[in-house]
């Protein structure tokens, strides 16, 4: 008798429930964290603006090529000592052209001895782009900002770069952490 009661007792519960009334909460649409800019850039959003041209390491260093909208086909990350930003080392390269965010990003750990530069290697004749300003034919840069969560948690710094003359500062990306900007 007690298994059929039971029975009867969960058709009446689920009878009941079918007739309640059905309550809507409208939840808020998230932002695609996937998208390439102009907030959020492959996962990441762009917050307060940093100094950009030279950077110290707080730890193991990690540099990663999140996507970027560039024509150019090939390009290489990297880093170099203040001292001497020619003598780059070349960390990671992308042999095609950038057109959003790349699944999976590539990344690289480093271990610079002090103070360091970027270095972004673009196009056919391997020109070059650092974060150091002085090395650059204006328009070409980097800038940089903090990089948040979607959260808003600060995880690195976001790196901007302009390789050709538009200053756009999106042909690519970069997710510096474990190194602090200086200047």
């Amino acid at each position: 008798m007690k298994p059929r009661v039971l029975a009867l007792f969960g058709l009446v519960a689920l009878l009941l429930g079918a007739c309640a009334p059905r309550v809507e909460v409208p939840t808020p649409a998230l932002p695609d964290v996937n998208a390439f800019g102009p907030t959020f850039y492959c996962g990441y959003m762009k917050g307060a603006p940093l100094a950009h041209q030279v950077f110290v390491p707080k730890g193991e260093v990690s540099l990663t090529l999140l996507g970027g909208e560039s024509a150019a086909v090939g390009v290489e990350e990297g880093f170099a000592p203040e001292a001497d930003p020619a003598r780059a080392t070349l960390l990671v390269h992308y042999p095609g052209a950038l057109d959003g965010c790349l699944f999976p990003p590539l990344s690289a750990t480093f271990a610079p001895k002090g103070p360091f530069v970027l270095v972004h290697v673009f196009g056919e004749e391997h020109a070059r782009v650092y974060s150091l300003d002085a090395m650059n034919e204006p328009p070409r840069g980097m800038r940089a900002y903090e990089a948040l969560t979607p959260l808003g948690e600060r995880v690195g710094v976001l790196i901007f770069v302009e390789e050709w003359v538009d200053a756009d500062y999106n042909d690519a990306v970069l997710l510096l952490k474990g190194a602090e900007p200086v200047r």
